[in-house]
């Protein structure tokens, strides 16, 4: 099961993406009060596990969104129901 994977910490990150609609990695560290390392950290292993991938933004070169693959949507909805 794929939610047995995960850590909270990780499936915290997930819900939050989902949320806030393709979050920057600023976005995510101002919602949760910490660090931008960090938050690259646990993202940065989400997008190796293959629920998470990033986009480039069209107005700030340095900046990526954030978005869920369909693995990462599918996880979302299926602890939702």
């Amino acid at each position: 099961d794929e939610f047995s994977k995960l850590t909270i910490k990780q499936y915290f990150y997930l819900d939050l993406i989902a949320r806030l609609k393709k979050p920057t990695f600023t976005d995510l560290a101002e919602a949760l009060k910490i660090t931008k390392p960090s938050v690259s950290n646990i993202v940065n292993k989400l997008i190796e596990k293959g629920y998470v991938y990033k986009e480039q933004c069209e107005d700030d070169q340095r900046s990526y969104h954030l978005f869920l693959s369909e693995k990462g949507q599918a996880l979302i909805e299926a602890e939702q129901k």
